[in-house]
């Protein structure tokens, strides 16, 4: 699966996903166009292997994927374009990421779980990446922040529970 980030002030388009983007604010500002051209799978010359999710974090793109460099810059996973250059989000994620959505002032990826120390749904707080809920494995499908609701789709493994396909919403401690 391929990402495209329309240059539109109200659409964003990832994979095969649509999720519109309204924003009544006058402060609504366009990141800077990333270097390269588009092509007509909607890749992005610069990665080096496939990129799955796109969002707009602290108005930069950030892209997430299964990839090690970002242009010619080491990127393990996850790539946020500065204005001028690619560069890594924190430390980047050994998982694929799968999905990412903006949660308030954090950034969400959906991962999948196949490392130590990670977890499906992976939160950065602006420099730091730390797992969300300590107790769910598995591969997330979807991602959706909505208020201070967020929920996360997939094949997951609670600790305590049965494994399966399940949509769940964080309640600020724990998944439910």
């Amino acid at each position: 699966m391929r990402t495209a980030i329309s240059r539109s002030r109200h659409l964003r388009i990832t994979g095969v996903f649509l999720l519109a983007l309204f924003s009544a604010s006058p402060a609504w500002s366009t990141p800077p166009e990333p270097p390269g051209h588009w092509v007509g799978d909607f890749a992005i010359p610069a990665f080096d292997g496939t990129t799955m999710a796109a969002a707009v974090f602290h108005g930069q793109y950030v892209v997430g994927g299964s990839f090690h460099f970002a242009a010619e810059t080491p990127a393990s996973n996850v790539a946020t374009w500065t204005g001028t250059d690619w560069a890594q989000v924190g430390s980047g994620l050994p998982s694929t990421i799968r999905r990412l959505a903006v949660w308030g002032s954090i950034l969400i990826a959906g991962t999948d779980s196949n490392y130590p120390l990670t977890s499906p749904v992976m939160q950065f707080d602006g420099s730091t990446w730390q797992p969300l809920g300590a107790t769910l494995y598995g591969e997330t499908n979807a991602l959706l922040a909505s208020g201070s609701d967020l929920y996360a789709a997939g094949y997951f493994y609670q600790v305590g529970s049965t494994s399966g396909y399940r949509v769940l919403r964080w309640n600020g401690a724990d998944w439910e």
